[in-house]
């Protein structure tokens, strides 16, 4: 009677078949089986009730939305059509030894479809639930992928799914919770990916990494430690966090292209050992950073100093830091190099060495003339300069400070004819009190009689010296004349101003 299966497919669209008196519902199911009979819909209200729990022990119906829901709600007792909707596989995993759940258990590639077709975007599925379907070799890649893109649930704990593979997709969906062992699992299979980047990132609870070790083993937890530190995506609060929580250090680091604000991280938290190699690497790819390098590893910088090691340039940077003049000088000796200290800040006792060891002779000029802007040991080291070349100093005329010229004038190492070149070279840039006072220092106290005033002559005793120095203020305008006293062939007489010339007469 079932030829091209015509009996089959009629009873089968047949919505009214199981509306049957008193049915012989083995027979009937027999039958069915016989010629497999498979519902394509089923008018529950007017089924014999009997016959038609036989046809859902034996399965005896497509598997579609419809059927799906009809049984759930006859079967199953549920009410709530938003749970069949959106939590389908978690209401029949719920009676799991039902004939439902067997028969979807054996079509369960086709049931997914069915579901994601019908659950308008949204699944909810408990969380077990949702890891064993995702869980299940015969469900196809995409259809978990499409799954999990619907999928609200929030998984706790990611190696409940035990494909490694869907993780990324998990994480991406954000079905995944955020905690540092679902990271550190991911990282082991799938390593620092933008993905587990975003998902860190995300994150807004506290993080916490120093269960790494503990959990997961020193080796683990330093490979994470690598991965973070060359990680510029991490923000740099948590790749703060994560590193100093981990604890590790590098002896070695070779990654050259590390943020500004990762590098500080690096640095500031002393993750970078101070040591030759360290510190050439941090010159050469990140010189920004060299200060803060050294200033957080200053007593280890300043131990491995060696000439090989020894830079000009940090020193001098260096000797304008708040660390002990000791510390600045211990630097300093590594050089012989020469050094200016002309407009710089350094201290009282590093100008000082620098004169004495590091001298840079065109600085001397400078030096003469601002004197007092220097403190009193570096002061010292320049008088010793200005007495040791004091004839440089007379015969190129170089301007001196006023209070060194006092001391150079005092000196007693200083021959009494360069004292007289260098007053006579200071003349012009003197004033009545200053020229005064360097008279009484010369013991030429007599001569400040030339500033005077009244009238009377004015003779002074004839001297080479005294020839000299008003002949030198004769020239820079001080004095009008002297000559010879025509009293005292032994001295001077001085016209301090030019005379008045004589009035002509009205007459003329």
């Amino acid at each position: 009677m079932n030829i091209d299966h015509c009996l089959t497919e009629y009873i089968s669209c047949c919505p009214d078949y199981l509306n049957v008196e008193q049915p012989n519902i083995d027979k009937i199911i027999s039958s069915f089986l016989c010629i497999d009979i498979r519902f394509a819909a089923i008018n529950y209200e007017d089924s014999h009730k009997e016959l038609f729990h036989a046809v859902y022990e034996h399965s005896l119906y497509a598997l579609t939305f419809p059927n799906i829901t009809l049984m759930l709600q006859r079967e199953y007792g549920i009410q709530s059509n938003s749970d069949i909707v959106h939590k389908n596989y978690t209401l029949v995993k719920g009676q799991d030894t039902s004939p439902l759940a067997k028969y979807i258990s054996e079509n369960i590639s086709a049931y997914v479809e069915i579901i994601l077709a019908n659950c308008n975007g949204e699944i909810s599925d408990n969380e077990d639930v949702s890891a064993s379907l995702l869980n299940n070799a015969e469900i196809e890649t995409d259809k978990k992928q499409k799954y999990i893109g619907m999928l609200s649930t929030v998984i706790g704990d990611i190696t409940i799914v035990t494909d490694s593979g869907l993780w990324p997709i998990m994480l991406g969906w954000k079905v995944v919770v955020y905690s540092e062992r679902n990271f550190i699992n991911y990282f082991q299979k799938h390593g620092l990916d933008e993905i587990l980047v975003k998902y860190l990132n995300n994150a807004l609870s506290e993080i916490d990494f120093s269960i790494a070790s503990a959990e997961f083993g020193d080796e683990a937890a330093k490979k994470l430690f690598e991965a973070i530190a060359i990680c510029n995506g991490v923000s740099t609060e948590k790749y703060k966090k994560i590193l100093t929580d981990l604890g590790f250090i590098f002896n070695r680091f070779d990654m050259d292209k590390i943020n500004d604000d990762k590098f500080e991280v690096l640095v500031k938290e002393h993750i970078l050992t101070m040591n030759p190699e360290l510190l050439e690497f941090v010159r050469e790819k990140y010189p920004n950073h060299i200060y803060g390098f050294i200033g957080c590893n200053l007593d280890e910088y300043l131990s491995l100093q060696t000439p090989e090691i020894f830079s000009l340039n940090e020193a001098l940077r260096l000797a304008t830091w708040d660390i002990t003049d000791e510390q600045k000088i211990g630097l300093l000796a590594f050089s012989n190099d020469p050094i200016s200290i002309v407009g710089t800040q350094y201290p009282d006792a590093i100008n000082a060495y620098i004169l004495t060891h590091n001298l840079q002779k065109e600085d001397r000029g400078y030096l003469y003339t601002h004197y007092t802007c220097y403190g009193e040991k570096a002061q010292k080291e320049i008088v010793s300069l200005a007495e040791a070349e004091v004839r440089t100093i007379t015969s190129s005329a170089i301007t001196l400070d006023d209070r060194l010229l006092s001391i150079l004038l005092q000196s007693d190492i200083i021959a009494r004819n360069q004292k007289i070149l260098l007053f006579n070279n200071a003349i012009p840039t003197l004033n009545e009190e200053t020229c005064k006072k360097h008279f009484d220092e010369l013991d030429l106290s007599e001569l400040k009689g030339i500033f005077s005033k009244g009238g009377g002559r004015r003779n002074y005793q004839k001297t080479n010296e005294t020839t000299e120095i008003l002949a030198a203020l004769k020239a820079n305008g001080w004095i009008y004349e002297y000559r010879d006293d025509e009293r005292n062939g032994d001295k001077y007489i001085i016209i301090k101003n030019k005379p008045r010339s004589k009035e002509p007469d009205a007459s003329d």
